[in-house]
């Protein structure tokens, strides 16, 4: 593979993880994306990448990624994986709250302590977060889907826990919110609070925008400013 950088995305088969992984390839990156079945990789494929195909990271043993990975050495680490259930604080149920926990916090926490040994020194692992996420934030961007908040209120934390041990391997961390981007995620959450087909799209971003954006705020990242919380629309901090 000779010089050539090694970037690894967790959740890349659609939206955001999928558009962040032709973003790297445009920028010289040999992309190795994970997929959750095989039917969902032809457009990683076509871009470019190499697939694994059957990795779901709220059921899979991360183990199962060093097994593809071999010997391989990893610049980047990105895990855009993610899950969103619309609920509020009348159908909230524990089923659903464990599944975006699974999905959001638990999952990526997984990955990233599998696959460790295999994260090249001065390398660099970014956490798709949310502002959602933000308890300083609560107020702007509104109440209900407790499941999705807390998971990414949790996924924030053990970003920047992760961040302190990983600066011993000469690895940065950052947490990242995309953008408000026009995803499936996005649809499925106006559909249900009765927006107006021609206004589903206001005041959202283009995944490929916001990789853009992604792209721009890791190209900032270094163990200086290791386990900060950004904003990808902006590229500016976020309040915890």
């Amino acid at each position: 593979m000779g010089d050539e950088k090694i970037a690894f995305v967790v959740g890349a088969s659609q939206g955001v993880g999928l558009a962040v992984c032709k973003k790297l390839i445009a920028e010289g990156y040999m992309v190795v994306g994970t997929v959750r079945s095989d039917a969902s990789r032809s457009e990683l494929e076509s871009a470019g990448a190499n697939v694994i195909a059957g990795f779901d990271i709220a059921t899979s043993d991360p183990q199962d990624l060093c097994q593809e990975l071999d010997e391989t050495k990893i610049d980047l680490l990105v895990i855009a994986a993610g899950i969103q259930e619309v609920d509020n604080l009348n159908n909230v149920g524990l089923e659903g709250l464990r599944r975006q926990m699974d999905v959001n916090a638990y999952g990526p926490l997984m990955v990233v302590q599998a696959v460790r040994p295999y994260l090249r020194s001065g390398g660099h692992v970014a956490l798709i977060a949310s502002k959602m996420g933000s308890i300083a934030n609560v107020t702007l961007t509104g109440g209900e889907l407790y499941g999705y908040r807390m998971s990414k209120a949790a996924l924030n934390m053990a970003g920047a826990t992760m961040a302190h041990e990983l600066k011993s391997d000469q690895v940065s961390v950052s947490l990242i919110h995309p953008g408000v981007v026009f995803t499936n995620m996005l649809r499925t959450l106006r559909e249900g609070r009765g927006v107006a087909p021609e206004k589903i799209r206001d005041n959202s971003i283009t995944p490929e925008a916001s990789a853009d954006g992604i792209y721009s705020v890791i190209q900032q990242c270094s163990l200086d400013n290791t386990g900060q919380y950004w904003a990808a629309d902006t590229g500016k901090h976020l309040e915890w």
